[in-house]
């Protein structure tokens, strides 16, 4: 699994994951890459738009997260994928990772490295300046599914 992040300003650190995501290992994944992301796109103190995943809001990944001057949305649904610009961004890029076909892990690993660097800004800042409309539509929809 690969972890990422993207901002109004682009891409953050995309970051393989080949372990559980327990919270113990969601507070070292954050340590690690969360301060060259935030250096790389000139950021201060972001929020963060996460699932309702248990190692998300542990007492250990909330103590980390505070440290690194992160914010969370509170409130946030679970299991809405249309909510999240980053879900759109997992999709754009598996599509890219499948049109190359990579014939090993290695492979694999680099393809995604590549193409998540080729990720366009204008790409993200169209997922991310869509969600008014998407959140008309849930509302719309009183909650079920909608076309994004």
């Amino acid at each position: 699994m690969f972890w990422g992040s993207v901002s109004w300003s682009g891409v953050g650190i995309i970051h393989l994951v080949e372990e559980s995501l327990t919270g113990a290992r969601y507070g070292d994944l954050l340590e690690e890459v969360i301060p060259d992301t935030l250096a790389n796109l000139n950021m201060g103190h972001p929020f963060l738009l996460e699932d309702n995943a248990p190692a998300h809001a542990s007492k250990i990944v909330n103590k980390v997260k505070n440290a690194l001057g992160l914010r969370r949305l509170e409130k946030y649904p679970s299991n809405s994928p249309d909510l999240n610009p980053i879900e759109h961004v997992r999709f754009y890029l598996k599509d890219k990772v499948r049109e190359r076909k990579p014939q090993s892990l290695e492979e694999l690993e680099i393809i995604v490295y590549q193409e998540w660097e080729n990720i366009s800004l204008n790409f993200i800042r169209d997922c991310i300046g869509s969600m008014p409309q998407r959140l008309t539509a849930v509302i719309n929809s009183k909650g079920l599914h909608t076309k994004y």
